[in-house]
């Protein structure tokens, strides 16, 4: 290979190519409406649970000014991820998936209606929205 044949980009037997760089196909998939759907259902799903997340220490730190109880909080929200998570997996493959996405989504609703009446509960409207 002679050095133009190197500086245009030749490759090892000498053969000249288009010269252009290969496309990218990153975002090729969000051309399937589907995976769109699963994707920006996923990204809501995430916001929810960052924001219940966020909520569940924020409120633990209102009620008792703890920070060790509001990091305790905060690592407890995550415990049944490890304890269910092994047997979650097992029942994902067993039975409908469909049906199991819907039951634990509307699992989560009651959660998060949990919590929000705890809220109301337990902090009076007035230390609720003050800044302290």
């Amino acid at each position: 290979m002679d050095p133009e044949q190197r500086r245009v980009g030749a490759d090892a037997a000498g053969h000249m190519g288009s010269g252009r760089r290969p496309r990218l196909h990153t975002f090729s998939s969000l051309k399937n409406i589907d995976f769109r759907l699963l994707w920006a259902g996923s990204i809501f799903d995430n916001l929810a649970l960052w924001l219940q997340f966020i909520t569940l220490s924020w409120l633990v730190w209102r009620l008792t000014e703890s920070a060790s109880l509001s990091g305790a909080a905060a690592g407890l929200r995550g415990l049944p991820t490890l304890v269910i998570g092994p047997w979650a997996g097992v029942l994902a493959d067993r039975v409908d998936r469909r049906k199991l996405v819907i039951t634990l989504q509307i699992f989560l609703a009651v959660v998060a209606l949990f919590f929000a009446s705890l809220f109301r509960r337990l902090l009076p409207t007035r230390q609720r929205y003050s800044s302290r």
